[in-house]
């Protein structure tokens, strides 16, 4: 029976949180770009707050100085369950199946405090932006 805690974004960003920790980049722009990266698409600000909040208080994230991090009893189960390295989709189902059918710690006492603003959202994703757009500029003009 499916946990409907949690949705397909949630998954997106949960596995955004496990690929930005190993690029050392999981800070919210890191976590965007690598949610980009694994859906094709720009988490919202709701998507971002919404989601965070339930994977702390599941016990799935921590958060400390400005950096998201997947605990270490997530990554003990995924990488010693994970499939084959190295396919985005497989990974995302992998998640899913973590998120949505088993390993929900429903007796965690942590309680997410952690709230982007509105401000924090929109800078990141200029910046972002901006990057892009210089690094892709750089190959046009080639």
């Amino acid at each position: 029976m499916k946990n409907n805690q949690f949705t397909s974004s949630d998954a997106v960003l949960l596995l955004a949180i496990i690929y930005a920790k190993d690029s050392e980049t999981s800070d919210l722009k890191g976590i965007i770009i690598t949610g980009d990266f694994i859906n094709h698409c720009i988490f919202t600000l709701q998507e971002i707050n919404s989601g965070i909040k339930k994977l702390i208080n599941a016990g799935f994230v921590s958060y400390n100085d400005n950096q998201f991090f997947p605990t270490k009893a997530l990554i003990k189960k995924y990488f010693k369950e994970r499939p084959r390295k190295g396919q985005v989709h497989k990974d995302l189902e992998y998640i899913e199946d973590i998120l949505f059918n088993n390993a929900i710690d429903k007796n965690s006492t942590k309680e997410s405090i952690i709230k982007i603003t509105q401000s924090e959202f929109d800078n990141t994703i200029k910046e972002y932006q901006d990057e892009f757009n210089t690094m892709t500029n750089k190959f046009i003009k080639k």
